[in-house]
């Protein structure tokens, strides 16, 4: 019966949940929020979660990292997710990053998504739009973590396919000292690029 839950860690240690923790099923699951918690804990809970309609992951931990593959499969199941919320709390190592991964001949569809939100590594980001098609999506907002260099092309693609992005014909890019963030949404059948606030982590 459960339909909402949330977890989180305040402490600037990565907390231990055990897998056992949450390992039962949720089939009835509709809003699922953690906070510093590392993936693999929940990752038999995701499994179950088809029923959710929000999935908010926020500052996940490098520990507790799960690839762009394992995600689409998770969320290739949940058919009436509407909000989904991706925030790392800093790049993954080396080892994990995924790009010049094969892609996958066909794209998982998400019929109900209508905000993606992203905070990680340009790799990540491009590895999961490419596999990945949402229709209905309106509202699109990444932050990247400042890297030297990084490749988009997956994420342009992604966003012609969405059809309230793609008629997005003009934006701007900006680099900032640590980080920067942009939100892409559709007003008046227009897309705009919304930089509104880009967050100095130093201050």
């Amino acid at each position: 019966m459960l339909i909402y839950l949330v977890l989180g860690s305040f402490d600037k240690w990565v907390p231990v949940v055990p897998n056992s923790t949450l390992s039962g099923p949720a089939p009835r699951l509709q809003t699922l929020r953690l906070s510093h918690i590392p993936l693999p804990a929940v990752q038999k809970l995701l499994l179950s979660a088809s029923d959710l309609v929000h999935l908010d992951l926020c500052k996940t931990p490098r520990p507790g990292y799960i690839s762009p593959v394992v995600m689409v499969t998770y969320l290739s199941a949940m058919t009436r997710l509407e909000f989904l919320q991706l925030e790392f709390l800093s790049p993954p190592s080396h080892s994990d990053r995924t790009s010049g991964r094969p892609r996958p001949p066909t794209r998982s569809i998400l019929p109900a998504l209508i905000s993606l939100r992203f905070k990680g590594v340009s790799e990540y980001l491009e590895d999961l739009v490419a596999r990945i098609d949402v229709p209905p999506l309106s509202n699109f907002e990444i932050t990247f973590f400042n890297q030297l260099t990084f490749d988009m092309s997956q994420i342009s693609q992604f966003i012609c396919r969405s059809e309230k992005l793609r008629g997005l014909k003009s934006g701007r890019y900006c680099l900032f000292q640590e980080f920067h963030r942009c939100q892409i949404c559709p007003a008046n059948r227009n897309i705009r690029l919304l930089n509104a606030r880009i967050e100095n982590l130093m201050q």
